[in-house]
């Protein structure tokens, strides 16, 4: 192998190390459920985002593993601070889809025709 092939292909392996490191990154949350009024459900928490859920009160969360965690109050922290480290699973990412399409009004789930 020639020096630059050798250096293209270091490069590229570097690029894909700065890819999964950037997807990985995101320490966002989805609220799945809620009674805090100021927290609606479906809302995407991010990096530097402060979680605030009064005493008496609670929220339920996906944390970007795709594991659920029950957040309940007094609680204060930062976003980043809850799910640091933690890689975004194929799960979060179907989620957060799911969440936006009900908040853009989109349909769930599918119809079928009736037999005549």
């Amino acid at each position: 192998m020639t020096r630059s092939a050798w250096v293209g292909a270091a490069g590229l392996a570097l690029a894909a190390v700065w890819l999964a490191a950037a997807s990985s990154a995101s320490a966002d949350i989805l609220i799945l459920d809620s009674n805090v009024p100021r927290i609606k459900r479906g809302t995407n928490l991010s990096d530097n985002d402060r979680l605030r859920v009064p005493a008496g009160k609670s929220v339920m969360i996906m944390r970007p593993s795709g594991e659920t965690q029950e957040v309940t109050g007094p609680y204060d922290r930062l976003v980043r601070d809850i799910a640091a480290g933690e890689t975004i699973s194929e799960t979060f990412r179907n989620m957060r889809q799911q969440l936006e399409s009900e908040a853009s009004g989109g349909a769930i789930g599918g119809t079928r025709a009736i037999p005549k």
